[in-house]
């Protein structure tokens, strides 16, 4: 909605391992949107939208997905949440995070998005970008003056120096991947060729570590 204060929670599909088991206890995430509505003032709302891989037949051999374990009151749950709006799982992603005050997820890669755009993240687990700073973990000893603090000091400025830390501080362990078409990745000689160009690459990374 215009003009409205909020927080953009976007939920993991699941089952996937970015949620079980790294998000631990948060792997619920209804308790993980209890807690956060907690700690929050009573102006800022958080903007729920279920992630569209929920409602796909993938791996379409396995479709573990459309085994679906959102329990049968999920979403029922979620909206009675204080403070909680339930958005369509069609709306763009990338408004809602251009648009919010801060981006949370358990460990997803939308925390990494909203960073590339100087927005700051608060996540329940450990992603792989855990360690740049204007990344905030949430915990069960959290306050809502814990919340402000981080937000108030995570300015546009600020969050772009924290990020360009970050990818200085990675750097050394990164390597140039390949490009993949997603909805062509059945295709045997793409996944050979990603498959090698990791191969290789990290051969390299392992001996170049154990020179002496």
């Amino acid at each position: 909605k215009k003009n409205s204060k909020y927080i953009y929670f976007a939920l993991h599909a699941q089952p996937e391992r970015t949620s079980q088991p790294e998000g631990m206890q948060f792997a619920d995430q209804i308790l993980a949107i209890k807690k956060l509505s907690l700690v929050l003032p009573d102006d800022t709302k958080i903007y729920v939208k279920e992630h569209w891989a929920q409602f796909i037949k993938w791996p379409p051999e396995n479709s573990l997905f459309m085994y679906n374990e959102r329990p049968d009151n999920f979403y029922e749950e979620i909206s009675k949440i204080n403070k909680v709006e339930l958005i369509d799982f069609k709306h763009d992603s990338r408004h809602l995070i251009e648009n919010s005050i801060c981006v949370t997820t358990i460990t997803g890669s939308v925390g990494l998005e909203a960073l590339k755009i100087n927005k700051p993240v608060i996540t329940f687990g450990y992603p792989w970008y855990s360690c740049c700073k204007s990344n905030f973990h949430f915990s069960n000893d959290t306050t809502q003056e814990d919340i402000q603090e981080f937000l108030q000091l995570k300015t546009k400025n600020v969050i772009a120096t924290d990020v360009n830390d970050f990818l200085l501080l990675i750097q050394p362990y990164c390597f140039r991947s390949m490009p993949v078409q997603w909805d062509n990745f059945e295709n045997v000689s793409d996944k050979d060729k990603l498959a090698d160009n990791y191969i290789n690459n990290l051969i390299e990374f392992i001996f170049r570590k154990t020179k002496p």
